[in-house]
């Protein structure tokens, strides 16, 4: 009897964080959000044709550290590339950074990957439902529509180039992604609201020791 077989890939982590849990960052985000003047700019080291970009404070950043791991872990536990032998050990890693997103209506992130091993995105207000958005976009007649969303880029076993959109809308706050810092993704604009969306993203890195990493 012939069966079938799956090549083994790399996936994403997928999690939903409490109001609780995310306080600490939502009152840092406000804060900057009260007067953009005062805060870091973080357009000038990021991809997305984004306005307003800022970077967290290190007391914020050390916090996100804490509460990603377990979703780090879960990310490392489940990748073919470690899933063998001694590279099934963890390594300790550190959040390099982490950054705050105000997208409005018409800006986009293209195409692009990140530094560092493992790389996340937390979504603290999407203002648009994902049924609205898609017949308010340009592409409301296409047989592709993806306005509004975020879309994971990569090569299947043939080659050809996958475009796997996720449907983020309202539904989606306070919920995370983690994948592979290495994996092409992108942000496509919408047009639906004119209040922002707002993200927070970073990057895992491994920790150097007087032996190299771990």
């Amino acid at each position: 009897m012939a069966t079938y077989k799956h090549f083994p890939n790399i996936g994403f982590v997928e999690h939903e964080f409490t109001v609780k849990q995310l306080a600490p960052l939502r009152a840092e985000v406000e804060t900057i959000q009260a007067d953009f003047s005062k805060a870091k700019d973080a357009t000038h080291g990021l991809a997305g044709n984004i306005e307003k970009e800022f970077v967290l404070s290190d007391k914020t950043k050390l916090y996100l550290e804490y509460i990603l791991m377990s979703a780090a872990r879960a990310m490392h536990n489940n990748n073919p590339e470690y899933m063998k032998g001694d590279d099934s050990k963890m390594p300790s890693l550190y959040l390099n950074s982490a950054w705050v997103n105000f997208q409005k209506k018409h800006e986009f992130n293209p195409t692009h990957g990140h530094t560092g091993l493992y790389s996340w995105v937390i979504w603290l207000q999407v203002p648009f439902i994902a049924e609205d958005e898609l017949k308010s976009g340009p592409g409301a007649k296409s047989n592709h529509p993806v306005s509004g969303q975020f879309a994971f880029n990569y090569t299947d076993t043939s080659g050809h180039i996958i475009n796997h959109g996720l449907p983020v809308d309202k539904t989606w706050e306070n919920k995370l992604i983690l994948f592979p810092s290495s994996l092409m993704h992108s942000v496509y604009p919408f047009y639906s609201s004119d209040d922002y969306r707002i993200s927070v993203s970073g990057n895992f890195y491994v920790k150097e020791t007087a032996n190299g990493k771990r």
